[in-house]
């Protein structure tokens, strides 16, 4: 597992390192060529928003695993928040069973917590959440969100929220698996009922209720520009 710190101390020294990510010593170092990489640029990588909690019903943790495993079954990298735990660790090991590409980004206070996923292709270790969350974005074409608790949710909010600001222009797809967010898709409408949201954010949000369907709308996405080449 290829493993590399990003020290930052704020929002403007995040973004210097993320643009300048392809030349960093370290990250060369690191990171095989293009070349010896067919993953790269030609393929869309997908950062998976999920919940970590192994307590979860076991059903939320297969749906994790096949969407891991379709993601490999055409070559799309997988881009997640690094944990081996709960969701996580499902859609992670789904699509390295399947011979897939996966990337991690952990906060350095959670991979103390000796929680990360040791097969991984690459782990990039960062300093706060909402450093994980720029990268994860940085590095990724499209967003796909498993059901999750706290965490998912302010992920969800972050992720929308740029989208809304014309901020980050890719595809965002939520999976309703079994209902699970109806409660939050309710809200939302109602946001836009009450006049805080545009109806215009709110078709953002993409819903699918099945893997198939959220491959379905992954092949229609092109690779963004701007996204970090690795």
């Amino acid at each position: 597992m290829k493993t590399f710190y990003l020290r930052t101390l704020g929002l403007r020294m995040l973004a210097l390192v993320v643009a300048t990510a392809p030349v960093l010593p370290a990250a060369e170092s690191l990171a095989p060529t293009k070349a010896a990489r067919p993953w790269v640029s030609d393929r869309l990588s997908v950062c998976v928003y999920c919940g970590a909690s192994d307590l979860a019903p076991p059903k939320y943790a297969e749906y994790a695993r096949q969407l891991g495993k379709a993601l490999a079954a055409r070559r799309w990298t997988l881009v997640w928040g690094g944990s081996k735990t709960g969701l996580m660790g499902a859609v992670a090991r789904g699509a390295k069973e399947a011979g897939g590409r996966v990337e991690g980004v952990l906060p350095e206070f959670i991979r103390q917590w000796e929680v990360a996923y040791e097969a991984a292709d690459e782990m990039i270790v960062v300093a706060t959440m909402h450093d994980r969350k720029m990268m994860l974005q940085a590095r990724s074409d499209a967003t796909v969100i498993l059901p999750g608790g706290i965490g998912t949710l302010d992920e969800i909010g972050d992720v929308l929220d740029l989208r809304s600001l014309n901020q980050n222009r890719k595809p965002i797809i939520l999976l309703n698996q079994d209902g699970f967010y109806d409660s939050l898709l309710a809200f939302l409408d109602y946001t836009v009922a009450e006049k805080f949201t545009k109806n215009e954010s709110r078709q953002h949000l993409l819903v699918a209720k099945s893997v198939e369907e959220i491959v379905g709308l992954l092949e229609k996405v092109e690779r963004v520009p701007g996204t970090v080449s690795r």
